[in-house]
């Protein structure tokens, strides 16, 4: 994953979406057409990712989370564990 890689290049995770897209980035995030993903971190400790896409076989108001404390993807309807201060929305 991405974040992953971000962070065992810089030793801490994206703080701002600049920095995960940035284009001098060889880690960046490259979200494909249609998604939506909301990120919270804290550049330390871990991150939650919420993805959703309209167009795909599951409504959009059931999107997925990604919870790297949990240690991954979670059932439908899950919060994150953490309230983490920093939060992003690509694209």
């Amino acid at each position: 994953m991405s974040l992953e890689s971000y962070y065992s290049t810089n030793n801490s995770y994206p703080t701002t979406k600049a920095q995960v897209t940035a284009s001098t980035n060889a880690d960046k995030l490259i979200v494909s057409q249609g998604n939506t993903l909301v990120i919270w971190t804290d550049g330390v400790t871990g991150y939650c990712i919420l993805g959703s896409n309209p167009q795909s076989q599951y409504p959009a108001t059931t999107p997925k989370l990604y919870d790297s404390d949990k240690g991954g993807l979670q059932v439908d309807g899950a919060k994150c564990s953490v309230k983490y201060p920093d939060t992003y929305v690509l694209p």
